[in-house]
């Protein structure tokens, strides 16, 4: 879990930004952000991601579409649902993302 490369997706552009910060704080951790489900495939196509981390403001109904498009494209690249909290809980989220799967 040194290096890992988050696509940030909600639409509360402050949300985005405090994530962003925090995420990048971790050495070896880089983040890009998108405010729409079509900003998110246009990034996926283009750049190198191993998290799609869903924050506020997308619907439900988004929500579960992006969770099916990247499951179904890009089976290797986790999604972690994150509304809030603080920093450390996002840690744990990422970090339960990758140990689930031993």
């Amino acid at each position: 879990m040194d290096d890992l490369h988050f696509l940030l997706v909600g639409t509360n552009v402050q949300m985005l930004t405090v994530l962003k910060r925090v995420i990048v704080q971790r050495k070896g951790w880089q983040a890009i952000t998108c405010k729409s489900f079509e900003a998110l495939k246009t990034a996926l196509f283009f750049e190198e991601c191993d998290v799609v981390l869903l924050s506020s403001g997308i619907s439900s109904d988004e929500e579960q579409a992006i969770q099916m498009y990247v499951l179904q494209h890009y089976p290797s690249i986790k999604v972690i649902v994150h509304y809030g909290g603080g920093s450390g809980l996002l840690f744990n989220e990422v970090q339960q993302a990758f140990t689930s799967d031993f």
